[in-house]
């Protein structure tokens, strides 16, 4: 288990980190994956590929916390939770110039959970889109509508924030 934890961690801990801004609950999130992963590899599938796998394992982990954290913000009647903004990622220079940057993680972080994970598979994981459908557990064309419907929501984002700034 520490060669795979060795070999998977950047990826996993940079997957996680995009979504939860908080580096000690990021730990935590990552610390879940891992043990995940310990705990089902005896049921893993050798003919399918690792790497998606464990993205699909993290993907899940993710939705979890989420989960748990809605469900704990309901219970303590919190109203709002304030949260740093998401570190910056050299992978988001390729998609928009440093000076819409910002905007873009914006629109990123405000698409639907399903949408915004494809992306961050895609794009800032570099997977196929075969490896992302093997992850999440959707068919290859499903994959391919969620990534374009996603495009297309952060382009009328950005093209909505620019008009915005225009007026």
């Amino acid at each position: 288990m520490g060669l795979l934890f060795d070999a998977t961690f950047e990826r996993m801990w940079a997957f996680v980190r995009r979504s939860v801004s908080d580096t000690a609950t990021a730990q935590d999130v990552v610390q879940d994956v891992f043990v995940k992963v310990q705990s089902s590899i005896g049921g893993y599938d050798v003919t399918r590929p690792l790497i998606p796998w464990m993205y699909g394992v993290a993907s899940n982990t993710l939705r979890d916390h989420w989960r748990k954290q809605s469900r704990e913000i309901a219970r303590e009647s919190l109203d709002v939770v304030d949260e740093a903004p998401p570190s910056r990622d050299p992978g988001m220079n390729a998609l928009v110039g440093g000076d819409r940057l910002g905007e873009l993680e914006a629109a990123l972080q405000d698409l639907p959970e399903d949408l915004r994970i494809v992306v961050e598979l895609r794009i800032f994981q570099d997977l196929s889109y075969t490896e992302i459908s093997s992850a999440l557990g959707l068919s290859e064309p499903a994959v391919r509508k969620r990534f374009s419907r996603a495009l297309s929501t952060l382009r009328s984002s950005l093209d909505g924030a620019a008009s915005s700034e225009l007026a």
